[in-house]
Order: structure tokens, then sequence, then C-alpha cells
């Protein structure tokens, strides 16, 4: 039988469990960093729809043809269509908030290009960077949004939150984008994102923290 050693004796010594590090404290920075993806998800839905609103005045304002107007369209939806499950794939590897950050700068400046093109090439340059922008926020604001809420109530919660802004940004599209067309020009539905891109950055960094990944994975470049 081993004897307890005099200097502990009577008193019971607890080891606690080893403290899990999650992705980012609860309580309000759970709430901060909802917001951020919701924005995030706001600006790549509103993009998509309002760009349609504005091809008549971009027609007339760069001289495009149909071809051309089918460019500025496919050149934003191509890279995303076709991102989608890379950019998550990626977030797996190299860490969500890393890829997402990447996603959130390059659709920022890319609007910003757009917003600045003085003619058709740069334009659809900027929307194709806006697209590979947009493919990383839309698979990896959800997969965030689900890390934050561990438990499944309020996981669903969240989510719901995420799909009502997801719809709520399609629907903005036609209506404000038509507005800010008609009375800015079709240069400010890109330099809308440009200040909701800059208060995403700032809310992610500071409500989600990286996580830490220990998973042994490759990637399949071919299969991409």
């Amino acid at each position: 039988m081993k004897i307890q050693n005099s200097k502990s004796f009577g008193k019971e010594t607890h080891h606690p469990p080893p403290r899990q590090v999650m992705p980012m404290d609860r309580g309000g920075t759970s709430a901060i960093a909802l917001s951020a993806m919701c924005l995030a998800l706001f600006m790549t839905n509103f993009d998509g729809t309002a760009t349609d609103v504005a091809l008549p005045q971009i027609q007339r304002s760069l001289g495009a043809n149909v071809g051309d107007i089918q460019w500025i369209l496919n050149a934003y939806h191509l890279p995303v269509a076709s991102l989608l499950l890379a950019t998550g794939k990626f977030g797996a590897l190299y860490g969500r908030r890393r890829i997402f950050l990447y996603g959130l700068i390059t659709f920022t400046v890319a609007s910003a290009v757009c917003g600045f093109a003085p003619n058709l090439e740069i334009l659809i340059i900027g929307r194709a960077f806006q697209g590979i922008g947009g493919a990383a926020l839309i698979p990896l604001s959800l997969t965030i949004v689900t890390a934050i809420y561990p438990d499944s109530e309020e996981r669903t919660k969240a989510i719901g939150i995420w799909s009502a802004v997801s719809a709520l940004a399609m629907l903005a599209g036609p209506a404000l984008g038509g507005l800010f067309v008609d009375v800015l020009g079709w240069q400010s539905i890109f330099f809308f994102n440009v200040p909701l891109g800059i208060i995403t950055l700032i809310m992610t960094l500071r409500g989600y923290q990286e996580e830490r990944y220990a998973i042994a994975q490759h990637l399949d470049a071919l299969g991409l």
C-alpha cells in the first residue's frame, strides 16, 4: 500500500483536464463573428444580383456589346462555381479563418478595381477576382458559423440567420442596386462592397480566432 506524502496528507489533489481551445470565446464575440459571416455572405449575394440591374448603364458607359455583357456576368459566376469545393478544402487544410480572410481581401480589393475600371477589360478582370474571393466567402462563412456554435440548438438558430441574410441579399440586390445605379451610377454597386469588406475584416479579426489543425490530409490537385 502506497503511503501518501505528509505534506499533501488530507488534501485531495485534482488534476483538471487540459483546457480545450475553442475557435473563439463564447458570448459577445460569437455574435460579432456571426455578424461578420452574414456581412460577407450579404456582399457576395448582393453583388451577384445588383450587377444585373447595372448592366444597361455599364453597356452604355463602356460601349459593350451583348458578348461583353455576358462576360461581365460569367467572369464572376464561373470562378464562384468552380472554386467552391476547392476553397472549402483549403479551409480544412490551412485554417478556415486564414482562407476566409484571403477571400475577403480579394473580394474587397477586386470590388474597388471594378468601381474604378476605366474600360471593359479591367472590369472583367475585377469581376473574375471578385468571383475568386466570393468562392471562399460563401462556403467558409457557413463552416465558421457551425464552428462557433457547438451547441446544436444555437447552431440551428445561427444557420437560420445566415440563410435569412442570404435571401435578404438576393432581394436587396435588384432594389438597392437599382437605387444606387440611378442616383450614383453603376460604379456605386461595387464601391458599396468596400466599406462592408473593411467592416467584415475588422469584425472577423476581433470575433474569430484561428483554429489549430492537426490533421493529415493531402490536396487532390487533379480532382480539383
